[in-house]
Parts: C-alpha cells; sequence; structure tokens
C-alpha cells in the first residue's frame, strides 16, 4: 500500500481535494477494488506537519460511512526541490488513539 500511497501526487487516477482539509489533501483511489482514503500532510515550515482537524474528521466519516475501505490513512510528505515526496503513513486508527477528536 505504501508504493500505492506514494504516487498520490503524481498518478493523475488519484481523486484530490482540499475543499474540507486544508492544509491538507484528501485522496480517494480506486485499488484492486477497494476505494482507498488518505489524508495528505504535507510539511510546512521547519520540521512542522500541520494536521487539519476538519480533514481528519473528514477521513473518520468517510471511513464510518463505508464511503472508503477500513484502513484509511493519515500520510506525511515533503517538498524537496518542488517536487512532492512520500515519507511516511499513519493508520487512521492509530492515530485516533493519539489524538482527541
Amino acid at each position: 500500500m505504501r508504493k500505492v500511497i506514494a504516487t498520490m501526487f503524481s498518478n493523475p487516477s488519484w481523486k484530490l481535494s482540499q475543499n474540507l482539509s486544508y492544509p491538507n489533501t484528501l485522496g480517494a483511489l480506486n485499488y484492486n477494488g477497494a476505494k482507498v482514503g488518505v489524508l495528505a500532510v504535507l510539511r510546512g515550515r521547519g520540521r512542522d506537519f500541520p494536521l487539519s482537524e476538519a480533514g481528519l474528521e473528514y477521513l473518520l466519516k468517510m471511513e464510518q460511512e463505508g464511503r472508503i475501505a477500513a484502513d484509511a490513512q493519515v500520510s506525511l510528505f515533503t517538498r524537496p526541490a518542488k517536487k512532492v515526496s512520500y515519507r511516511n503513513l499513519l493508520p487512521l486508527k492509530k492515530l485516533q488513539s493519539c489524538v482527541t477528536i
């Protein structure tokens, strides 16, 4: 799954939106018969990765309603040399146990 998520900004099959998640990007992709859901968190200035509460809540809602597969991810990306680069992913369920929404 990591290889698939790493293509989020380079594969035109991904549907991307920032309407409900700015400064993050919500992504959805039909992959092997399942709809994959990802909240992409791009590194801001310095070392911070700003996480949108609204984006996280929307990803949770999509998962709970069955609109995406039950293994939604929050993924970290950086922008070295103006190119978006995949860093890491966090399963939504694991992140939920660390934060209060």
